[in-house]
């Protein structure tokens, strides 16, 4: 009964590495959707894994800070 539950196990082992070789596709294999239509003057979206841009208008544009820091700055000071 030991060498019977010796060699299912094995073949599980083999099994389990064999599929762990097995590749499997990237996050990059989707196709990234268009740029919505957006009222900012300039935005920025990156994948934070890959720093690769997925999607960018006027993104060297300099622009000034948003309200809600200008009040926390302001808080903090």
């Amino acid at each position: 009964m030991k060498i019977i539950t010796s060699i299912i196990a094995a073949l599980v082992l083999c099994a389990a590495a064999a599929q762990a070789q097995t590749p499997v596709p990237g996050a990059s294999a989707r196709p990234i959707p268009a740029a919505p239509q957006l009222g900012a003057k300039s935005y920025l979206l990156a994948d934070f894994n890959s720093g690769q841009i997925l999607v960018e208008s006027n993104a060297d544009m300099r622009v000034e800070p948003a309200s809600i820091t200008k009040l926390m700055t302001a808080y903090v000071v």
